[in-house]
């Protein structure tokens, strides 16, 4: 995403859209259309504040939506092509005795197995299929009991499949080559509870499938609460905690973010845990290395003014992530993945 050393920038997107909008207008375009990737609550800004785009259609809710109370309607897509919508728009420019008017139908369709399919296409996926097939039957360990992925989980608490993410990426490298590690819950996939029994790789591939890599960088106590205060507020809804790709699971040690508003909050507590020396309060000052994705570093960390990094495992020389969940697995006990109850995290009102 933003990478200054590319020269790639975030700018604010309600000026970036006005802008825009002026750039097409002048080129006399009759019929606007933007194409999103952001929250509702910034979609419903759109909608309201930008005068002049005609539809939106936008993405990264994971879960099929159509707005036309207020502003400019939007779709919004569902996740891991569930659905698709089917929109038939109708553009009448403006004449003499009639202003410009649009009018526009959208229909949301479900992708089951009964719908018709496509000769060439089929082969296609088959190909791939055949590959996935084939890191399905290579079992890398079991699993002692069910595993809970779903987004309503990852995204908006503690759980087991986070600390196994995070458990891995501190563990990967070596013992003693980070202190502690964080994942984000939007980085764990699947949306599914996977049944006790054999682990495929396939199916760890899964749930990373992003190809991400796993850095270390040296921070402090400071910089660790400045990257949780950024990453957590998103959970902060009204009396609620709402989904949040950034919901950080950690290893290493334990946190509670206490939200005080919707969209407001802050970290209350930060201790080690499990740590070789350290124990107590994980103070501003305390120097450690972290494990974390080149993801969560370029786009996250690295942007919060005042953090303090240096980075040790870099991200040309980093492995996947995905790797590092094969390592842990199939290192742990005659591979049973069968983890303590614990609670690591906590989002507080």
């Amino acid at each position: 995403m933003q990478d200054t050393s590319k020269g790639l920038y975030w700018e604010d997107p309600i000026q970036a859209a006005r802008e825009q909008v002026a750039a097409l207008k002048a080129q006399n375009v009759d019929f606007i259309i933007a194409m999103t990737h952001q929250d509702l609550a910034d979609d419903n800004r759109l909608s309201k504040e930008v005068a002049g785009i005609d539809l939106i259609i936008g993405g990264h809710d994971h879960t099929s939506m159509l707005q036309t109370n207020y502003g400019t309607p939007y779709l919004k897509s569902d996740f891991d092509f569930r659905s698709i919508w089917k929109s038939h728009v109708e553009y009448y420019a403006a004449d003499a005795d009639n202003d410009r008017k649009s009018l526009m139908t959208h229909q949301a369709i479900p992708i089951v197995e009964s719908m018709p399919t496509d000769n060439s296409l089929d082969a296609v996926i088959a190909t791939y299929q055949a590959q996935m097939d084939a890191l399905e039957e290579q079992v890398i360990g079991n699993l002692c009991e069910d595993l809970d992925l779903t987004q309503s989980v990852v995204r908006a608490k503690d759980c087991k499949i986070g600390h196994l993410f995070a458990d891995a990426g501190l563990q990967y490298y070596g013992a003693g080559s980070a202190d502690i590690a964080v994942m984000n819950g939007g980085g764990i996939r699947g949306d599914k509870v996977v049944a006790a029994g054999n682990l495929s790789l396939g199916e760890v591939l899964s749930w990373s499938p992003f190809g991400n890599t796993l850095m270390t960088i040296q921070t402090n106590g400071a910089s660790l609460k400045l990257f949780l205060n950024r990453e957590m507020v998103g959970n902060c809804g009204d009396n609620v905690v709402q989904q949040n790709g950034f919901y950080v699971h950690p290893s290493g040690f334990n946190y509670t973010y206490t939200c005080t508003g919707n969209g407001a909050g802050a970290v209350s507590s930060l201790t080690w845990l499990n740590h070789p020396t350290n124990t107590g309060d994980i103070k501003d000052t305390d120097e450690f290395v972290m494990a974390l994705s080149n993801y969560l570093y370029t786009t996250e960390f690295a942007v919060i003014e005042g953090v303090n990094a240096t980075v040790k495992v870099s991200e040309a020389e980093a492995e996947r992530v995905d790797s590092a969940l094969e390592a842990y697995v199939s290192k742990l006990n005659n591979g049973t993945v069968c983890l303590p109850n614990e609670l690591r995290s906590f989002v507080s009102f």
